[in-house]
């Protein structure tokens, strides 16, 4: 005979498992047609500082590539739409290189931006004032400007690094487009690159005899490309050479390798033959003497990264110093100078 309190229980487990089976065909039933259950939505992402700064930087890329398109298009032809297109085509590449427009919830991709949808009120195409290319160097000077004063105090030196390259980019397409526009050159504040007393924060004894010997060396390339010159370049390619060895100098000094057995400068070095072979054409020296100074850019562009957050603002000039002689001298630094990888 069977205890009541034994078939109680049987039935009790019976009908756990049976309401268990109900629940589990529930959730199959729904699921096949295309419902679900209601669940809170997640919580939205808040940037932190680094993510701030890059969204920032974002929105200056989208910002200039829709101003430089506005203003090209009242254009057809001529050295002023092509330095427009220069303009709008470098922020396209700077947006991808930071990674997109962040969209809540997702992954930041790269995508491109149309021009800003009007508010209510907003003029309309009609009624808007018709964009300048002034007003797209003045944007370019300020944009260029917050990338650098970014790239100095970011926390995170690899976007410090990608930072000081806009930044770069952003102030040389300033400077071109206003003589493309013939207007008088943009003032880029705060950008003449001057070497610091003390060494930065982060940069190693090595990282600074490299330096010296970089800047020491090119200074000796330009005296022997002025001494081989005649008339006004060889007053400006002397100057060029006398900025190059100073500022080897003050480096030597603020890293106390001075006069030392540890000072790199030497007499003479290795140079490329084209800048030391008496029958080099011009046009070929100059080109050398370019690519040098690029060489130059990418050694500041990327010691960026290793120095402390609020250290960085001379590397970032000295970066754009080494970059707009490489431009001058008919080079071409790309959309993302000192950052060879991407080119």
């Amino acid at each position: 005979m069977r205890r009541a309190g034994t078939s109680r229980a049987n039935r009790t487990t019976r009908s756990r498992l049976v309401a268990a089976v109900l629940a589990l065909l529930t959730t199959l039933l729904v699921a096949s047609c295309g419902l679900r259950l209601e669940t809170p939505a997640p919580p939205a992402l808040v940037p932190d500082e680094i993510e701030q700064v890059r969204q920032r930087t974002v929105a200056d890329a989208v910002a200039v590539q829709t101003l430089a398109d506005q203003a090209a298009a009242t254009l057809t032809e001529g050295p002023l739409l092509a330095a427009l297109s220069t303009v709008a085509e470098a922020s396209a590449a700077h947006l991808a290189l930071l990674g997109g427009v962040y969209d809540p919830g997702t992954t930041p991709t790269p995508q491109a931006s149309g021009p800003p949808t009007a508010s209510p009120g907003a003029p309309t195409a009609s009624t808007a004032p018709a964009v300048t290319p002034q007003d797209v160097v003045a944007l370019l000077v300020k944009a260029s400007a917050g990338a650098r004063s970014d790239a100095s105090a970011v926390a995170d030196g690899r976007l410090a690094r990608i930072l000081c390259s806009v930044a770069v980019s952003r102030a040389l397409l300033a400077e071109g487009l206003a003589a493309a526009a013939g207007v008088a050159p943009p003032d880029v504040p705060d950008s003449a690159f001057v070497v610091p007393v003390a060494v930065p924060a982060g940069l190693t004894s090595t990282d600074v005899a490299a330096l010296v010997q970089s800047e020491d060396a090119l200074g000796l390339a330009w005296e022997i490309t002025a001494a081989r010159a005649q008339g006004d370049p060889r007053a400006s390619e002397a100057a060029r050479a006398l900025e190059h060895r100073s500022r080897g100098e003050l480096w030597a000094r603020a890293a106390d390798l001075d006069g030392t057995a540890l000072d790199p400068r030497r007499s003479s070095y290795d140079l490329p033959p084209v800048l030391t072979a008496s029958a080099s054409e011009p046009a070929a020296v100059l080109a050398e003497l370019a690519a040098l100074e690029g060489d130059l850019a990418v050694d500041y562009v990327s010691l960026v990264a290793a120095v402390d957050a609020g250290s960085r603002s001379e590397l970032v000039d000295a970066a754009l110093d080494a970059t707009r002689e490489q431009a001058r001298l008919g080079g071409a630094p790309g959309n993302t100078p000192g950052l060879p990888e991407r080119s």
